[in-house]
Formats: structure tokens, sequence, C-alpha cells
């Protein structure tokens, strides 16, 4: 039976209201958390530290403050596209191709700037609303596990462009799948067994590193690892 990330159902990854934090109370989502005291890290802008500004705020200054990090590509090899090193699933929906070949450019600081411009950041919050929209009901297989960390790689880069509402339901989204994957036993076939490696140790690695100020995204590394 496919695992699907169905709230209605018991299914491979439970919903994100209904699963447990250590201490047995349902967890905040991120979005929520952020107005919270402790959610952010020493790194983090002091005044998100102090304040507990309102979600939209929040995504405003953290993205306005936070310092730049290389994600895919940067001065290692600026010309690498891991996540097309190898077509794993031969059949990719249009919302996960887009968010590939969104994904393929983030190494390229002259295209990258193109998405400030009001057409180009049209393109990427709508693939990423689409994306959103498509993994609600998605299996648990490849093609959710590369558009995932696609689409953690594209919040690294773009964040600072997403109006507040996308970016904090894309943090949320990723942070359930990553935080889910952790307890999934799939069965031994080759797609599952490379969705789970995807979902449970790069998506949380990669979360991790690109919003390390926020505590919850932080925390994951170490099960990751």
């Amino acid at each position: 039976m496919s695992t699907t990330f169905d709230p209605n159902k018991e299914a491979g990854f439970l919903p994100l209201e209904q699963a447990p934090a250590p201490n047995g109370k349902p967890e905040a989502p991120p979005s929520h958390a952020a107005t919270q005291s402790g959610f952010w890290r020493s790194t983090a802008p002091a005044v998100l530290r102090k304040e507990k500004l309102p979600p939209h705020d929040a995504w405003l200054v953290y993205w306005d403050q936070r310092k730049a990090r290389p994600t895919f590509g940067g001065p290692i090899a600026p010309s690498s596209k891991p996540l097309q090193w190898n077509q794993l699933s031969p059949n990719l929906d249009r919302a996960t191709q887009k968010l590939l070949e969104l994904a393929a450019i983030v190494g390229d600081a002259d295209e990258v700037a193109k998405f400030s411009k009001a057409k180009r950041n049209k393109e990427l919050q709508a693939a990423l609303n689409d994306w959103l929209a498509a993994s609600k009901r998605a299996r648990a297989d490849v093609q959710l596990a590369v558009g995932a960390v696609a689409a953690a790689h594209l919040l690294g880069v773009f964040g600072g462009t997403l109006a507040a509402d996308l970016g904090w339901r894309l943090v949320d989204a990723l942070y359930e799948l990553a935080r889910h994957a952790e307890g999934w036993n799939p069965d031994l076939t080759d797609e599952e067994i490379i969705a789970q490696q995807m979902l449970a140790g790069e998506l949380p690695l990669t979360l991790s590193y690109v919003l390390g100020e926020m505590k919850p995204l932080h925390a994951l590394r170490s099960a990751a690892r």
C-alpha cells in the first residue's frame, strides 16, 4: 500500500497537529511558534528574540537581517545541479518539475537577481503555491522528496522575496515532512528507501542550515545526521 499524507487516515506520517512534542503536547507549527519566547536562537536578530513580533512582521525582519549563505552551487561549484544529476523519478508532475527548474539556477547570481522583478517573482511564488497544493495529498515517494528538497533550497535563496504568508506556509509544510519522516518505517523498496533518506536526512539537514536561527528547524539536524 502506498504511503500518503492524508490527515484523515493512519498513513506513514501523522499530521502535524496530531504529532506530540517531547512533552506530550501538540507542537505548534513554526508560523505560530515564531511569536513565542524561545523560538529564536541567539544567532537571530535581537528584535525577534525580544519583541515577539507577529508572524508577518517577524518574516520581514528575519529576511531583512538574516546573513546570506550559499546553497546549491555557490563559489565551490557554481554550475552544480545536484537534483538533476540523476532522474530518480521518471514521471515528475508539473509542479515538481517546475521547482527543479528553478532550483537549477540558484547558483547563478545573475539569474537569482532577476527574481526580485515582479514578473519572475510572480512565477516563483506561483510555482511554490502549486507545489504546496499538490503536496498535501502526495504519496510519500521520491517525487515528493525531491520536490521538498528543492523547495527548501529555494526558500533559502528566495525567502526574502516571498510573501510572508506563503513563506511561513512553506516552512510549516517542510518542517512537518521532515519531522514525521524520522519515524516513518517504509517497505524495503528501492524508491521508498530513497524517499525516506531524503525526507528524514537531506531535507531536515537543509532546513537546519537555511533556517538555522529558528530553534525547531536547527534541532532537526541531530536526528537527520
